[in-house]
């Protein structure tokens, strides 16, 4: 079933309901939510990606992202239901009882922000699952998954296909028995890797001192902070300022980032390290990492090669539609950094 949100088209799955019973002007009481699903709608962060933006209150509603991939699914409403329908999708609830499930092609983000919530990461790819809530339950199906526990007092239990994720955790979290081992690696919250602090809750104009401007044709950059003699260098490593943002639903497209020295000049010149940094449920080029996912959905998918010395090799990532997004997911502020590894030919 269709229904048209903003200009838009968003699929819902009601079993038993009409259209009707699908409320998206009245929000619940959730302390620190803007009142009106509209004012949340209208952010539309999945249009940065191409994508639809949907927005589920009342009670024992349901709503399905597209085989497509990359729509963004916020429940506000109690014991609602979230399943993702492909790659690239951000999924999220605030409700007391819900359940967010990872489905078709998978490679998606799963934010559990209530009370007493069941999260199942299936699918066929791999999924990001940040939990800030409390009582959840978190159920790993699918290989390679990465879970972020920051809530409280929550629980993990694994399928026996569920191998090779990674799982941070606080010591009030139980990790099922079945979890253990098969490759899954378990560690304390205070190893997962966050931002820096950005400076002044900002970090929009120290970036700035970088040189650039963010833009595709004029990125930000930096020359190599390690390297004396920017002609000899082999590799380098050039974490951004963070970047902060306000307010769930809050977003922008990600800044265009180079590696160092000017692409006309080859002995000067560096490419993105063809390594992946990026965690599951992310997208992202290799050579490029991405720090305080989870609390922000972040998804670049743009690049550009050079034109004069290696035709096949990424220099620089994207800005702007379809390239790039970041999200807030958390009902104050949080910051993302973007990192370049960065090599010489």
């Amino acid at each position: 079933m269709l229904r048209r949100l903003g200009g838009r088209f968003a699929r819902f799955v009601i079993p038993g309901l009409v259209v009707g019973s699908v409320v998206l002007c009245a929000a619940p009481a959730i302390a620190g939510v803007p009142r009106g699903a509209a004012r949340l709608r209208a952010l539309d962060p999945g249009a940065l990606l191409g994508g639809k933006s949907v927005v589920v209150t009342g009670a024992h509603n349901s709503a399905q992202g597209d085989a497509g991939g990359r729509d963004f699914l916020l429940a506000l409403g109690a014991d609602e239901t979230l399943i993702g329908g492909g790659m690239n999708e951000q999924l999220g609830s605030y409700g007391t009882g819900d359940t967010i499930r990872a489905g078709g092609k998978g490679h998606q983000m799963l934010v559990a922000a209530g009370h007493g919530q069941r999260i199942v990461a299936g699918g066929r790819g791999h999924n990001l699952v940040y939990v800030s809530g409390s009582d959840v339950t978190v159920q790993l199906v699918s290989r390679g998954n990465e879970v972020v526990f920051d809530g409280g007092h929550d629980r993990l239990v694994c399928s026996p296909r569920a191998r090779d994720s990674v799982i941070y955790r606080r010591s009030t979290d139980q990790i099922s028995r079945s979890c253990r081992d098969r490759g899954n690696q378990i560690a304390p919250l205070s190893a997962w890797p966050r931002p820096e602090k950005a400076a002044g809750g900002s970090a929009h104009a120290s970036a700035l001192s970088f040189g650039g401007e963010g833009t595709n044709y004029q990125p930000y950059f930096q020359d190599c902070p390690t390297a004396t003699d920017q002609a000899t260098f082999k590799s380098c490593t050039i974490a951004f300022p963070p970047r902060t943002l306000t307010g769930l639903w809050a977003n922008e497209y990600v800044p265009a980032y180079r590696c160092p020295g000017p692409p006309i000049i080859k002995h000067y010149y560096s490419f993105l390290e063809k390594t992946n940094y990026a965690p599951a449920g992310t997208t992202l080029p290799l050579g490029v990492e991405v720090r305080g996912l989870g609390p922000i959905g972040v998804s670049i998918t743009g690049t550009n090669l050079s034109l004069y010395t290696e035709p096949s090799r990424n220099y620089m990532t994207l800005t702007g539609s379809l390239y790039s997004s970041a999200t807030n997911w958390t009902l104050g502020s949080a910051s993302y950094q973007v990192i370049l590894h960065c090599v010489r030919p």
